[in-house]
């Protein structure tokens, strides 16, 4: 007969089996973590989508305000008239009415015909919206062109403004340029 407490205490000095868990996630925890994500997702991306746009019309603004700058600058500094006009080739002004969406160039306007020839320079080429935004001029005198004096003030001495839409979104961007040739965007 085997007694049972030195059968017991023989055992006693084995270290008991390792049992063995299984790690990782069930296939109901990663469905609930799939569906938080896609409800998180749901949410953000729309907020995204309007944030891009908002930001993509902001810097094409700027960019206006940038050629707007660059022509008055670049007027005073040559003394001489300096002209900005609607352009979708991007060497010829094209004449399109307020509808400045299809490209623009930044040009020395030497003959003041606010119409681009063969021989005056071209400062800066700036290529169409892209898209579905539309930029239009109004207020001014003439809104294919708009020409600085060599003092750097509108030629005529009528201000106006540009609006940049993008039906996307409710809002837009302004720029309202003072009969002086200062851009103001808002």
């Amino acid at each position: 007969m085997i007694s049972c407490t030195r059968h017991l205490f023989r055992d006693l000095g084995k270290p008991a089996p390792a049992r063995s868990y299984a790690t990782g996630f069930t296939l109901i925890e990663l469905m609930v973590a799939i569906a938080l994500l896609a409800i998180l997702l749901g949410l953000a991306v729309p907020d995204l989508r309007s944030y891009l746009i908002n930001n993509r019309l902001t810097a094409q603004i700027n960019d206006l305000v940038a050629d707007i700058s660059l022509a008055r600058s670049e007027a005073a500094t040559r003394g001489a008239r300096v002209t900005i006009c609607t352009s979708a080739d991007l060497e010829t002004c094209t004449g399109e009415g307020d509808a400045w969406q299809s490209g623009r160039i930044v040009f020395v306007d030497t003959n003041s015909n606010g119409t681009r020839d063969a021989t005056e320079q071209i400062l800066k080429k700036t290529d169409s919206l892209g898209g579905s935004r539309t930029l239009v001029a109004a207020g001014f005198s003439n809104t294919t062109y708009i020409s600085f004096r060599p003092y750097g003030g509108l030629d005529p001495a009528t201000g106006g403004s540009f609006l940049l839409c993008d039906p996307a979104v409710q809002t837009g961007r302004t720029v309202i340029v003072a009969a002086t040739g200062r851009p103001t965007a808002s």
